[in-house]
């Protein structure tokens, strides 16, 4: 094809004002992937450098800051999501054009077990897909974390018991809210300075840190709903997701004071019991390869694991 005539996906940084389209694609998908919500595409933007594209009822998705094959700042795409009348097909014949045109070697991220049939059926293309286990997300039975009732859960029960016995008459629960937003961020501030203080690595706390302040500027548009555990008059922990397209609720962020003991234990069972009656299932996201994160969210006994895949050309 001519330089004019050649298909072109018109990509622009994501943008507070495309929920309303981007939400009108993802909500067909009914996933129960962390990575299918507007809130989670819209924080990370610039973490990832995530944008998209609309074209031919098809939404693309890409991020140009992620790491693949040891390399850094790679153009992933997520797996085209046509509604309508969109043709994946073409939408795939569109990614590789731009691609060529752009000079890098296309593949995607995030592929789930129904995103990955879906490549599968496609006989055009054949696809080299590998298993990203670090990228698995933990799928828990909301009611299971609701009190902890079960036997495999029995050291989780003591330990939030043992919590409310040393400061239960001090500790109150506060939804999220206007109210207490700018409370919330100077604490959030304020815990982002202690962790980097104790050596932890000061550069994905602060990617972190950007994502979670843009979580908490839009939180009622971003449609977010959390909780906040004050001890006394001070914040001493958070918790804060939203609902997946598959009904799943997804945990964004939690975060605590450890010098409360037992204090992530509590902002989760205090946030489950806000939304386990219309969400069935708890997404608490990827343990990225972390041995401290996978064995604590191991810990509480995931009821399966929602395995994902990168995908790429052969």
């Amino acid at each position: 094809m001519k330089g004019d005539l050649m298909p072109s996906l018109e990509f622009k940084r994501i943008e507070l004002s495309d929920k309303e389209i981007v939400n009108n694609f993802l909500n067909k998908t009914n996933s129960n992937s962390c990575q299918m919500t507007f809130a989670n595409l819209f924080c990370l933007r610039e973490k990832y450098n995530t944008e998209i594209c609309v074209r031919d009822n098809v939404l693309f998705i890409r991020q140009k800051n992620r790491n693949f094959g040891g390399e850094n700042n790679q153009i992933a795409y997520f797996v085209p999501i046509p509604i309508g009348t969109g043709n994946l097909e073409s939408a795939i014949n569109l990614i590789i054009e731009i691609s060529r045109k752009e000079g890098h070697r296309p593949y995607f991220f995030a592929v789930t077990d129904d995103t990955k049939d879906e490549l599968e059926k496609l006989d055009k293309f054949e696809f080299c897909i590998e298993e990203q286990e670090d990228w698995a997300e933990y799928i828990y039975k909301s009611e299971k974390l609701v009190d902890f009732s079960s036997s495999d859960l029995s050291k989780q029960r003591r330990a939030v018991n043992r919590f409310w016995n040393l400061y239960g008459e001090e500790t109150r629960i506060e939804r999220i809210s206007e109210s207490n937003i700018k409370q919330l961020l100077k604490y959030q501030s304020k815990w982002l300075k202690e962790n980097i203080e104790r050596n932890m690595d000061s550069d994905s706390l602060i990617k972190e840190n950007v994502s979670i302040c843009n979580a908490l500027e839009n939180f009622n548009e971003l449609d977010l709903e959390g909780i906040i555990i004050f001890v006394g008059k001070s914040i001493r922990g958070y918790g804060y997701g939203t609902i997946l397209p598959g009904g799943a609720f997804d945990i964004i962020a939690q975060k605590g004071d450890i010098s409360y003991q037992q204090i992530y234990k509590v902002v989760l069972q205090e946030h489950v019991k806000t939304y386990y009656e219309r969400a069935e299932l708890t997404n608490m996201e990827e343990d990225i390869g972390l041995i401290g994160l996978r064995r604590s969210k191991t810990r509480y006994r995931p009821e399966y694991m929602l395995k994902k895949y990168t995908a790429f050309f052969k």
